[in-house]
């Protein structure tokens, strides 16, 4: 779930997002109206990346897709994954890379994904965290220090 790593990213990617939105609120339109409107601009393009991480990491974006069972021709077909081996080179690792299951996804060891999605998974987090925390921030600005609340602020 959460741990110091993820909070620690989705604090630095708040912080890094409300330097830069005040920046560009005073320089560029030259008044901190805007900041009203940048924070829950960047709060909605945070959640929008954080469910699209999501989803890749759930395996509901796939770019390829693979045939299925029923999508076989009529006859006998082989998979290209399913070649023929030597009896005496298949181990316990060629087999499990060379096993293909009914449904045609691969048996993969847990440590093979637990290097690839790390950076996936913490920046998903990162993202929700910090659009969670956008909000507290806008929330803030808002009602306690009256940005947003009318164009013309003292």
């Amino acid at each position: 779930m959460l741990n110091s790593r993820r909070f620690v990213y989705g604090l630095a990617l708040t912080g890094l997002t409300i330097a830069v939105s005040t920046l560009v609120a005073k320089n560029h339109f030259g008044n901190i109206y805007y900041l009203g409107q940048l924070l829950p601009l960047f709060l909605v393009a945070y959640l929008l990346l954080g469910w699209l991480l999501y989803l890749r990491r759930d395996q509901f974006l796939v770019l390829e897709r693979r045939a299925g069972p029923g999508d076989a021709v009529l006859g006998h077909h082989e998979d290209e994954l399913n070649c023929d081996l030597p009896e005496e080179k298949i181990t316990g690792e060629e087999l499990e890379e060379t096993l293909v299951l009914d449904n045609g996804l691969v048996r993969r060891s847990p440590h093979d994904q637990q290097d690839s999605d790390l950076f996936w998974e913490d920046s998903m987090y990162a993202f929700v965290l910090s659009s969670c925390l956008l909000a507290v921030a806008a929330a803030l600005a808002y009602s306690v220090f009256g940005i947003g609340a009318s164009f013309f602020t003292p």
